[in-house]
């Protein structure tokens, strides 16, 4: 059992990704091959919660996957996109 000092600042221990064949996991988001396609799923930051799934490409998955991109730039784009559409 953690014991935490009152007054004291403690922040989350930041996994590392894991990594497979068809799924990468990051800190609350994923991107999974599923039936061929390849989903970003990660947490909503928003009244109520639940998940945000987006469709990437198989590029993205690959580059993630590489390290030359990170997961939550994914979300950055994909949910600018999203908040430019319903703008």
């Amino acid at each position: 059992m953690t014991v935490f000092e009152y007054g004291k600042t403690h922040y989350p221990q930041v996994q590392d990704p894991i990594f497979t064949d068809t799924l990468i996991k990051g800190d609350c988001w994923k991107i999974e091959l599923i039936k061929g396609v390849y989903e970003l799923s990660f947490i909503a930051a928003r009244h109520g919660g639940g998940s945000i799934t987006h469709i990437v490409t198989k590029e993205e998955f690959e580059a993630v996957k590489e390290g030359k991109l990170g997961g939550w730039d994914l979300v950055k784009k994909y949910e600018s996109i999203a908040y430019e559409k319903n703008r």
